[in-house]
């Protein structure tokens, strides 16, 4: 399959992909019908006023939760799953129960809820929001959903980064994804099964930093050619970053040295075709020694 266009801009004009993986860590997935979704990532038309203000409410609490709409081809009409991180808690409820269950969650209450064993696994699919996520997202899911052997996969709207497309997450992993193919299905899902990121589209740890993020990814990729793992966040700045990594006869430290580059970055593929792509600074790798 052709890679998206948009993609491919932002490798031409080089973009790093380390450094973008930023997302929110609390996060509610709430199950919606896909055909109802429109450009907004928490809410959709069909939704009754009673359930929109609930969502507005949430999303206006101070909690900084996001909520994202995710779906599934078989769900059952009428029921919606929930998923909440990082509680890493889930249920299924009916379409008339969802208002008062996101007012408890607004408030605390967590009864009703059960653990979430599975990991889960997004794949940005939200055409709506841009057509790249669309076309090679929907690929990417279709791949993903024969390949997972664990995961739970579901399709999404907008993950961030349109241009990077197609984008994934793992969860409760905060692992974020770009410019994955179908073709990647299979490894990404068989890193993932081990906790560990699939390294050569790894956007970075979600909860760090753009730099401390080109970092980690340069640090792992460093302890994986001595066939050792990365043991802890990178600690650093100005381009001068360190790691723990274990190896298997020991542990060590990774040295990181970055550098800031100038690239034009289009926001989504809409952006490109009214020809605004803003300029960026993004992080690049100079060279990393284990020692």
């Amino acid at each position: 399959m052709p890679r998206s266009f948009c993609t491919d801009l932002s490798r031409a004009a080089g973009e790093p992909l380390a450094g973008t993986g930023a997302h929110q860590s609390r996060i509610l997935l709430l199950r919606w019908p896909k055909a109802g979704w429109d450009r907004r990532i928490f809410q959709a038309p069909g939704m009754s006023d009673d359930l929109a203000a609930a969502i507005a409410d949430l999303r206006q609490d101070g909690s900084g939760r996001r909520i994202q709409l995710i779906d599934r081809k078989g769900e059952a009409t009428g029921r919606h799953r929930l998923f909440l991180y990082p509680e890493q808690l889930t249920r299924e409820v009916a379409t008339e129960e969802l208002p008062d269950v996101l007012r408890a969650l607004d408030v605390g209450d967590l009864s009703g809820w059960q653990a979430q064993v599975r990991p889960v696994m997004l794949a940005c699919t939200h055409g709506v929001k841009d057509r790249c996520c669309a076309k090679y997202g929907f690929a990417l899911y279709k791949a993903l959903e024969r390949a997972a052997d664990g995961p739970e996969v579901w399709e999404s709207t907008h993950l961030g980064g349109c241009r990077l497309s197609a984008v994934a997450l793992t969860l409760p992993n905060l692992h974020k994804y770009g410019r994955l193919s179908p073709a990647d299905a299979a490894a990404l899902t068989a890193d993932e099964a081990t906790g560990r990121p699939f390294l050569p589209a790894w956007r970075g740890p979600s909860h760090l930093p753009p730099e401390a993020q080109a970092a980690a990814v340069a640090a792992e990729a460093a302890a994986r050619r001595m066939g050792g793992m990365v043991a802890g966040d990178p600690n650093g700045a100005d381009g001068a970053w360190s790691a723990p990594v274990r190896l298997p006869g020991g542990t060590t430290t990774v040295h990181v040295a970055l550098e800031p580059i100038k690239t034009r970055r289009p926001g989504t593929c809409n952006d490109l075709d009214a020809g605004e792509v803003a300029q960026a600074v993004g992080w690049q790798e100079r060279g990393a020694a284990l020692r």
